[in-house]
């Protein structure tokens, strides 16, 4: 992983506690904290993942679509597609 992708990767995990913060803090007067904790880990699952899927994933596709646009050495331009 990149130094690039892991600050970012980082900085992901500092503002997930603030989004989940506020859902967290409500839930703290209706529910028992192991709940409270599940729930919270949900909530930020559903919105951090597709997070996630772009630092691990989506800074790659471009890259590799611009190195796969030319046929590598021996291969028909067909495959390189």
């Amino acid at each position: 992983m990149s130094m690039k992708r892991y600050l970012i990767y980082h900085l992901r995990w500092q503002v997930s506690a603030w989004v989940m913060l506020p859902i967290m803090l409500f839930l703290e007067k209706h529910l028992p904290l192991w709940l409270n904790l599940m729930v919270g880990q949900a909530f930020g699952a559903c919105i951090f993942w597709f997070v996630d899927k772009w630092i691990f994933t989506g800074n790659n596709h471009e890259k590799d679509r611009k190195s796969r646009s030319s046929p590598a050495h021996g291969e028909s331009p067909k495959m390189a597609l």
